[in-house]
C-alpha cells in the first residue's frame, strides 16, 4: 500500500508446488494457510515489501483483523501457527515478515542491478550514444528466430499485412 511503486514489481513469485508439498505448511490448519495467502499479499504490497507494515508502523493482529474482517483471536492464533511452520517470522523490532519473500525480493533486486550494470558496461563499449537501458519497446528481436519484431503502430500495420497474406494464401490453396 505504497504510493510510490516505481521500484516495485506488479507481480510476485509464488511457488505452487512448494506450497502444496511442503510438509511444514501442510501441518498448518486450512484456516491458517488461507490467512497466509492474504498475509503474503499484504506483505508484498506493503510500503516495506516483505514486511507487514502500514503507514510506517508494524501491523498488529488487531490491524490485520480489521483489514481482513476477521476476529483478532483468529489472527493471533494463525500468526503463531504460521511462525511455527516458518512461513512468517518477526524481525528484531517485532515486525512480522516473510523470510522467503525477503530472500526472493533480494535476489530479484540483485539480478536487476547486475543486468543494469552489464547493459551499462556493454553500452560503454559499443558507442558513446547508447545507454544501458532496455531495448526500446518499439523494436525487439525474437530470441528463438532472431527475427526483428516491431511493436506499436508499425506492428499493427505489419500484422494486418501478414494477416491479409495468410488469408489470401488460405483462399488460394
Amino acid at each position: 500500500m505504497t504510493t510510490n511503486d516505481q521500484h516495485r514489481y506488479p507481480w510476485g513469485r509464488f511457488y505452487f508446488g512448494a506450497w502444496l508439498t511442503n510438509p511444514t505448511v501442510l501441518f498448518a490448519t486450512l484456516k491458517a494457510r488461507g490467512m497466509a495467502v492474504d498475509l503474503l499479499a499484504l506483505a508484498y504490497c506493503s510500503e516495506r515489501p516483505g514486511y507487514l507494515v502500514l503507514q510506517g508502523k508494524p501491523m498488529t493482529p488487531e490491524v490485520i483483523a480489521r483489514l481482513r474482517g476477521l476476529d483478532v483471536a483468529e489472527v493471533k492464533a494463525a500468526l503463531v501457527e504460521l511462525a511455527r511452520v516458518d512461513l512468517f517470522d518477526r524481525d528484531k523490532k517485532g515486525v512480522w515478515c516473510c523470510p522467503q519473500m525477503l530472500a526472493d525480493l533480494g535476489f530479484r533486486e540483485g539480478s536487476r542491478k547486475r543486468k543494469q550494470r552489464e547493459r551499462s558496461e556493454k553500452a560503454a563499449t559499443v558507442t558513446g550514444n547508447v545507454t544501458g537501458n532496455v531495448t526500446p519497446p518499439n523494436k525487439q528481436t525474437n530470441r528463438q528466430t532472431g527475427e526483428s519484431v516491431t511493436f506499436g503502430k508499425t506492428a499493427d500495420a505489419d500484422y494486418q499485412r501478414k494477416l491479409r497474406a495468410a488469408e489470401e494464401a488460405y483462399a488460394n490453396r
